[in-house]
């Protein structure tokens, strides 16, 4: 994975016309294969943007507000868990991705 690639997905996952959090909010469930890539992404991106002063304004708009775009309580019990679980994994990246000291 290089870093467009990455910061494409990202920004498709989580902005595009087909976004999770779009898609939620339509009735349908996470694709865990796309979350599963949103993760690999932001991770990847946490450790090629490690030391440098900013981050593009695309993944930042991506990652704003990022747990509340995964709340949703149309779902049963077990399913808005796994949708904190993904909201919190989400912004322990973003919050990594923004340490000034990474």
């Amino acid at each position: 994975m290089d870093e467009t690639h990455a910061e494409q997905m990202v920004v498709d996952r989580l902005l595009g016309p087909q976004a999770v959090p779009l898609r939620l909010h339509q009735g349908g469930f996470v694709d865990e294969v796309e979350v599963a890539e949103l993760v690999e992404a932001l991770t990847f991106l946490v450790q090629a943007y490690r030391g440098r002063p900013t981050v593009p304004k695309p993944i930042a708009l991506a990652l704003v507000d990022i747990s509340a775009r995964f709340d949703n309580r149309f779902y049963t019990q077990e399913q808005q868990e796994r949708l904190e679980d993904i909201a919190h994994e989400l912004q322990r990246l973003a919050e990594d991705l923004f340490d000034p000291a990474g």
